[in-house]
């Protein structure tokens, strides 16, 4: 910035000034949304593969996918005594 001040004075803020509107343009159009999205998700989005067996939050939402709350908690206790015993 100090070196395009010196050289092209006052034009410098309306390069710098383009080269921010072109920046927000390609965000606004190329940005991954990865608002509400669980970790598993955005793995799978920016992967193209989910690495876990853990089934989607939205998919247990609408009732479509079924946690086993029993099975979770085993395994829970199971790292939990696994961390213990390092």
């Amino acid at each position: 910035m100090p070196i395009g001040l010196s050289n092209i004075g006052w034009k410098m803020y309306i390069v710098n000034g383009s080269w921010d509107i072109i920046v927000v343009a390609l965000i606004a159009v190329f940005w991954v949304e990865t608002k509400g999205k669980t970790l598993e998700e955005i793995d799978a989005i920016f992967e193209g593969q989910k690495h876990s067996n853990v089934p989607d939050v939205e998919l247990v939402r609408r009732g479509k996918a079924q946690i086993d709350v029993g099975q979770v908690e085993q395994e829970l206790h199971t790292v939990v005594q696994t961390m213990k015993l390092e």
